[in-house]
């Protein structure tokens, strides 16, 4: 069948994934693309761990979906493993990651280095 204007061109919200009672870290969860997936595996029935270091957005996020909020720079190996055990407490297992987190330099485009590029030592490596 050939797509319209009138065929959609992505899964309409109704459609689920098969995440229903897992697990699912999300680095950089209080806001953004980060808080957008938080929502859409909470609506899905998955039991989101918000991951970020913005405390207030994280902490309020979690009381409104029931999730569990956990402070941590991503960059910080010693909090990363308290993240997994705080997680691992809570549930028993982890299911999924989404490894958002990052840092943002407001800068001019002609003013970013490629060192401001490398960012942080472990973001994005968790």
């Amino acid at each position: 069948m050939p797509m319209t204007l009138s065929t959609p061109a992505f899964p309409s919200p109704s459609v689920t994934f098969g995440h229903q009672g897992r697990v699912c870290i999300v680095t950089g969860g209080a806001q953004g693309i980060g808080e957008a997936c938080v929502r859409r595996f909470a609506a899905e029935g998955t039991k989101p761990v918000i991951v970020d270091v913005d405390d207030i957005r994280g902490q309020a996020l979690a009381q409104e979906l029931g999730a569990l909020y956990v402070r941590c720079d991503v960059g910080d190996k010693t909090q990363v493993d308290a993240l997994v055990r705080q997680a691992l407490s809570a549930y028993g297992r982890i299911d999924m990651l989404v490894n958002n987190a990052g840092i943002f330099r407001a800068a001019d485009f002609l003013d970013v280095t490629e060192a401001d590029f490398e960012g942080k030592p472990g973001y994005g490596q968790f």
